[in-house]
């Protein structure tokens, strides 16, 4: 469960700017984002609204598991850009483990960090505030 809760946290995470400033309305579209590291890959799509919601539907797979556990699911809720970090506060979840037998998880009412570390029109690189791996992210 620790792992699917820093794998989420990574979804919601941006990365850190030390180029150039990103304003809000830079952030507003469709993304599709993917992040691999040992044991674990994920893909999503997020989309940042101009009115400061978004959605996230997202997929991991946990790659070192036998019987390849995953969880997939959607998220939305309320975001903001303070300074270089995406702020996120999930207001309603669905998720449900994707191995035999598997059950809904709860992800509402979280919020998240991220840090924006490489950022240029179609292209973004986020790392979330829990200290796992990188996301890469490119506009749809």
């Amino acid at each position: 469960m620790k792992r699917i809760l820093v794998t989420i946290s990574m979804l919601l995470c941006g990365t850190n700017l030390a180029f150039a400033e990103v304003s809000k309305s830079d952030l507003v579209g469709q993304w599709s984002c993917h992040e691999g590291r040992d044991g674990t890959s994920q893909t999503s799509q997020i989309t940042y609204r101009d009115n400061g919601r978004f959605k996230i539907k997202f997929e991991m797979r946990f790659t070192d598991s036998p019987d390849s556990k995953g969880i997939r699911g959607t998220m939305s809720g309320k975001w903001t850009l303070s300074d270089r970090f995406i702020l996120m506060q999930i207001k309603h979840s669905r998720a449900s483990l994707t191995a035999k037998g598997g059950g809904a998880v709860s992800l509402s009412n979280k919020t998240s960090r991220s840090e924006i570390v490489e950022f240029d029109n179609d292209r973004m690189v986020l790392m979330s505030e829990g200290g796992a791996g990188p996301m890469t992210c490119s506009r749809m």
